[in-house]
């Protein structure tokens, strides 16, 4: 098990004497028309697709998935990217969201929407200036308030993605690959 870190900046979980860490990032719905390279979470492009067992199941594309990780946990206010940008960022599907994986609360007022789990490798530099190649597992949900009495949100509420980061060196994935799965 892996102790709360009391020094991270919100949730973070890791192995103090290992690189594998696992901690929440939202990304809240920034699209405010002055950053041409906003994310607009509520109008995120979803892609459907149908498994071979004629399950249709929702999630991002990969491109849609290394854009967001690009202006969120890889940028230099991000976790990854505190010491320069990183560099040969790739994404592939890891594992697709369940089906029918949506959940409300009681008055319908908040929706949690399971957008799949993805694999994201990089090199980044560490603080000690040092190149690092490190593979990510994220999980992704998009969460939407459609709460009908805030008028301070367009398209009828806000929306912010909740990803869980699970990840370690590229070094040491293939070893702590179950364990990063359960995870995440």
């Amino acid at each position: 098990s892996w102790p709360l870190s009391g020094t991270a900046a919100g949730l973070e979980a890791r192995d103090l004497a290992q690189p594998e860490a696992t901690y929440v990032h939202c990304v809240t719905n920034i699209n405010d028309n002055t950053n041409a390279n906003s994310i607009n979470v509520a109008k995120l492009p979803i892609v459907e697709t149908t498994t071979d067992s004629g399950t249709v199941v929702r999630g991002l594309s990969k491109s849609t998935v290394k854009e967001i990780m690009l202006e969120s946990v890889l940028a230099q206010q991000g976790k990854f990217g505190a010491y320069g940008s990183p560099t040969d960022v790739k994404v592939k599907k890891w594992k697709d969201a369940a089906p029918n994986q949506s959940t409300t609360n009681n008055n319908n007022a908040l929706i949690a929407e399971d957008l799949g789990t993805y694999q994201v490798s990089f090199v980044t530099l560490t603080p000690g200036l040092r190149e690092s190649e490190r593979v990510l597992l994220t999980s992704i949900r998009r969460v939407t308030s459609h709460n009908t009495t805030t008028t301070n949100h367009k398209n009828g509420g806000a929306a912010s993605l909740v990803m869980l980061v699970t990840g370690t060196t590229r070094l040491r994935f293939a070893s702590q690959q179950a364990l990063l799965e359960k995870v995440s």
